[in-house]
C-alpha cells in the first residue's frame, strides 16, 4: 500500500506503514533503538520519518548508523526529516528563514550520511510571512537536488493552496505533502497543549479530500490509546489527557469489533483505519519495543471497507 508523492521533477511512492523515530532522544540508547529499526526492515518497512529537532540531531544519527552498519542500498529506504523548527523557549519564534532552513539541512544530511533526502518538511509555518517565500526555499532546494519532494508539517490546507496556487503560477515546484495530527482518537491544539499544531478536522479533511494532497498522519496510535484500551492497561498520562473522551471511547466499541472480526492486533486496526481510509495517508506510528513493531506492521494486510471507516468515524 502506498501513496504518490508529486511534483515537477520526482514522482515518489511512499509506503503507508511509516516507523517514526521522534522517541530517539538518547545515544547511548543506539542500540536499542537498531533493534526496533531491524523489526521495522524485517517487516517489510521501508520509509522512516525524523526531524533535525529530535533529540537535538540524535535521531538522525542513530538512522545514519543504522543505515550504514546494515549496509541497506539508499534507493530501499525513503527518508523523511523536517527542519525550521521553532526555538524552544517560544513556538512562535520562528526560524524558517532561507539561512536557518539551509543549515538545518546541512546538519541533517551529514548524521544522516546521505546527499539528498527525498521528502523535507518545514517544520511548523510562519503565517506572518507570504506563502510564497516557502515554496521558493523548497523549489530551490528540489532543483539543487538536496531533496526529492518538499512539503509541509503543521500547516493549515488554506496556506498550502496559498502556496500551491503561487507554485502553478510561477512553475515552481508545489508542496507534495503535509503532516498533521491525525489519528482515530480525535483531539485539538488546546488539548495538546500547542496552538502551533494541526490535528485533522471537518475543514482539514475537506481540504485533502478536494485536493488530494498526500498526507502523512503523525501521532497515528495516540499515544498508545487504543491498544492501552483494548489491553485493560492503564492509560498514560499524555493519552489520557489528549485522547479520553466519551466520543473516543464510543470510537473504540467500533474499533474492537474491527479487531475480532480482522483478528489482528490493536494496532495494527488503529494503524488500519488510516491506511485504509479514502483521504490518501501514510500512517506514522512509533514504538518502544520490537514485538510492538511487528504487531503493527500487520496494518499492511487489513483493509477496512468505506463503510467501517464511517462505522469508526462515529460522532458524539
Amino acid at each position: 500500500m502506498y501513496i504518490t508523492l508529486q511534483n515537477n521533477l520526482h514522482t515518489l511512492c511512499m509506503p503507508k506503514l511509516v516507523f517514526g523515530a521522534g522517541n530517539f532522544s538518547d545515544y547511548t540508547q543506539k542500540e536499542a533503538y537498531f533493534a526496533l529499526l531491524d523489526a521495522f526492515y524485517a517487516a517489510g518497512g521501508r520509509c522512516i520519518d525524523t526531524a533535525r529537532y529530535y533529540g537535538h540531531g540524535v535521531s538522525e544519527r542513530v538512522i545514519g548508523e543504522w543505515i550504514k552498519s546494515r549496509a541497506i542500498p539508499r534507493d530501499e529506504l525513503i527518508l523523511v526529516t523536517k527542519g525550521g523548527f521553532p526555538e524552544l523557549h517560544d513556538m512562535h519564534a520562528s526560524r524558517l528563514t532561507r539561512e536557518q532552513i539551509g543549515q538545518d539541512l546541512t546538519e541533517s544530511l551529514a548524521d544522516l550520511g546521505l546527499n539528498y533526502v527525498d521528502v523535507y518538511l518545514l517544520h511548523r509555518d510562519n503565517p506572518q510571512k507570504p506563502a510564497s517565500l516557502f515554496i521558493d526555499i523548497l523549489d530551490e532546494l528540489t532543483q539543487n537536488g538536496r531533496i526529492r519532494i518538499g512539503g509541509v508539517s503543521n500547516w493549515t490546507g488554506a496556506r498550502i493552496s496559498e502556496a500551491n496556487q503561487y507554485a502553478a503560477q510561477s512553475g515552481k515546484n508545489p508542496i507534495g505533502v503535509s503532516q498533521i495530527n491525525f489519528n482515530l482518537a480525535h483531539t485539538t491544539p488546546e488539548l495538546l497543549a500547542d496552538d502551533t499544531l494541526v490535528c485533522m478536522n471537518p475543514t482539514e479533511a475537506a481540504f485533502y479530500r478536494t485536493s488530494g494532497l498526500p498526507l502523512m498522519a503523525y501521532a497515528a496510535l495516540a499515544k498508545g490509546y487504543y491498544p492501552k484500551l483494548a489491553e485493560g492497561k492503564p492509560l498514560p498520562p499524555k493519552a489520557q489527557a489528549r485522547y479520553d473522551s466519551p466520543l473516543n471511547r464510543k470510537r473504540f466499541s467500533v474499533l474492537k469489533e474491527l479487531i475480532a472480526a480482522y483478528r489482528v492486533p490493536p494496532a495494527a486496526a488503529a494503524l488500519a483505519y488510516l491506511t485504509s481510509h479514502p483521504i490518501q495517508t501514510a500512517a506514522v506510528f512509533s514504538c518502544s519495543k520490537p514485538e510492538q513493531v511487528t504487531e503493527a506492521m500487520q496494518a499492511d494486510s487489513v483493509c477496512f471497507s468505506d463503510d467501517e471507516i464511517r462505522r469508526l468515524e462515529v460522532e458524539a
